[in-house]
């Protein structure tokens, strides 16, 4: 009898231990370009979507990417898209009608897909940026504190690794939080942090400070300049994939120092938008000099804590498209509320 016990835990040893060797010695996913003409037209579609600002669009944008990842789930960049085409749909779900519980299946299929794109191309340091802010969403929606903390150092490394870029995305992605909360004081200095990091020195942190910051910005905002002896990387200007993130980036900056109850700095930085070569073409400009006509009245709202809140870019219609958006949309669009 012992024996046999023996020999029956012997084999479950070696069959358990066939298995975790069969999984850690499969052959890794590599990844593989595709420039089929499905491949091509499905990128194509997302991202002239995008610049339009066509929201609607997003079904077919996600069909045609689909397709084309399923032709070869091993190319990053269809894999990258059809990620941020389920996460623009949560992103600025307040242009439904109706608020659909379902939406938030979104976020799992996001999180599926550009976790695919970070395995396939570890060296695309946006991609950390985008995935942990999901992870962070889907671990506050199912309750689930080891899947936030996960998304949150994964979004940091992504912070270590390219400062430029996602120092704002954890801004963006924090700016949710109460303005009590020592996380949304987080988000606030990732911020200016964010600044600095594009000026290449310390700024300081009052409405005259920010003011005198504006000779010094107008040579670095056009697509191809640098502010002297400042990054000269993308994520500083407006790059053709998003022509107007510089103005998006003061408007959502301003909403924070708003929401914290400084409204004159905020004032200052929602100024910094106008000094960009782009902002006389940006579609959502009246939304930012609403912004800076109201502040002090959305200051007074956030701190006798309105219910509902005044709106925040990251909680509005525009989350995505303020940035990446080109062409002019509906004023219906164009002008947010008060509240």
């Amino acid at each position: 009898m012992r024996a046999s016990v023996a020999a029956l835990l012997a084999a479950l040893f070696l069959e358990s231990g066939c298995g975790f060797f069969a999984v850690k010695l499969a052959p890794k996913k590599t990844a593989r370009r595709s420039d089929t003409q499905l491949a091509v037209k499905a990128r194509s579609f997302f991202r002239e979507s995008l610049a339009a600002g066509r929201y609607e669009d997003l079904p077919e944008a996600t069909r045609l990417l689909t397709a084309a990842y399923l032709e070869n789930p091993r190319d990053p960049s269809v894999a990258f898209l059809l990620g941020m085409s389920h996460l623009w749909r949560v992103a600025e779900r307040f242009r439904e009608a109706r608020q659909d519980p379902t939406i938030t299946d979104q976020l799992i299929l996001a999180d599926k897909y550009l976790s695919e794109a970070r395995r396939l191309d570890p060296k695309d340091f946006r991609i950390p940026g985008f995935e942990g802010s999901v992870k962070m969403a889907l671990g506050s929606i199912h309750q689930d504190e080891a899947l936030k903390r996960e998304g949150y150092f994964i979004l940091k490394e992504g912070m270590r690794r390219y400062p430029e870029f996602n120092l704002f995305t954890m801004s963006f992605v924090l700016a949710n939080a109460p303005r009590e909360d020592p996380k949304f004081t987080d988000a606030i200095d990732y911020a200016w942090k964010n600044v600095e990091v594009c000026v290449g020195h310390k700024v300081g942190r009052t409405a005259a400070d920010v003011a005198r910051l504006t000779e010094s910005m107008r040579p670095g905002l056009s697509p191809s300049a640098q502010i002297a002896g400042g990054s000269s990387d993308r994520a500083c200007r407006n790059p053709p994939a998003a022509p107007h993130n510089m103005e998006g980036f003061f408007l959502h900056m301003g909403d924070l120092l708003v929401k914290k109850g400084d409204a004159d700095t905020a004032r200052e930085i929602y100024k910094l938008a106008r000094i960009a070569p782009t902002y006389s073409t940006w579609p959502h400009a009246p939304v930012l000099e609403k912004r800076i006509e109201q502040a002090p009245e959305r200051a007074r709202l956030f701190a006798e804590h309105a219910k509902p809140e005044p709106e925040i870019l990251f909680q509005s219609s525009i989350a995505c498209v303020a940035c990446h958006q080109e062409k002019a949309v509906s004023r219906q669009l164009s002008v947010l509320s008060l509240r």
